[in-house]
């Protein structure tokens, strides 16, 4: 499976074209960008921290909870 978040430009035609009807399936191992018009992400967790690393590999939960939240929190300006 290809992370999404490497064609953002994807992403984008389709927020244009279809705007707040777009959801973004992601694993969120990469920078949750803010698409304008996007209508939501839908992140891809295994389950608890232990068995997430388990599946996708050490770290990766604490890398996607991160990205989550610098998410939330919005751009750093």
């Amino acid at each position: 499976m290809v992370e999404n978040q490497l064609r953002t430009d994807i992403i984008e035609v389709f927020c244009e074209e279809m705007p707040k009807r777009v959801c973004v399936v992601t694993n969120a191992t990469y920078p949750l960008k803010g698409f304008k018009n996007l209508y939501f992400y839908w992140v891809s967790i295994n389950g608890s921290e232990r068995i997430h690393d388990s599946i996708k590999g050490k770290g990766t939960y604490a890398k996607t909870k991160q990205n989550i939240l610098d998410y939330i929190d919005g751009p750093k300006n």
